[in-house]
């Protein structure tokens, strides 16, 4: 069984002692399979919807988690809602970000790109490391599904300044 670069195999009796960091490896591989995911039902009740942060974000916006982080997954998906203005500062996501346009009319924009308008059914793929936004049109609210990975030192977002006003308001392309 291989798990997180660690590979891990029946007994058979041989290496007896081996160690993966100064830990021995049986107990590692133990490791690794009771942190597999549970199946299991999580209920929108008990995830309420927060107040995006201030520091991140400009304009009303709302995050509802839908998925955080849990071994061995290094997936993170909330559902934001952003009101008519609302959007993103410039941020970067160490292992790239994908986002699904469930309602409304956004826009997206990635550095030195033109800002995109983004419906209903649109999928957003933005590349690791790639410096963008994304958020409402001036006049309609948008909502997404935000889905993103931590990389294997943890590191997910790298949040930026504020979208100017100037650079929010450009023309929108709709190819």
């Amino acid at each position: 069984m291989k798990s997180a670069g660690l590979i891990c195999a029946p007994s058979t009796g041989k290496g007896k002692g081996e160690t993966v960091g100064g830990i021995d490896a049986a107990a590692i591989c133990r490791w690794k399979r009771e942190e597999q995911l549970k199946p299991r039902i999580m209920r929108a009740s008990t995830r309420p919807t927060n107040k995006a942060e201030a520091k991140n974000f400009v304009g009303s916006v709302m995050s509802d988690p839908v998925w955080a982080p849990e071994g061995p997954s290094r997936l993170r998906a909330s559902r934001v809602t952003f009101m008519p203005g609302g959007r993103t500062n410039w941020h970067q996501h160490a292992v790239g970000q994908i986002l699904y346009v469930l309602s409304g009319v956004g826009r997206y924009q990635l550095d030195g790109q033109p800002v995109q308008e983004i419906r209903p059914g649109d999928t957003v793929v933005i590349p690791p490391n790639a410096r963008h936004w994304h958020g409402s049109a001036p006049d309609t609210m948008m909502c997404h599904l935000a889905m993103s990975e931590t990389d294997e030192k943890g590191q997910a977002t790298t949040w930026l300044e504020p979208v100017s006003d100037a650079d929010y308001t450009k023309t929108a392309a709709k190819d």
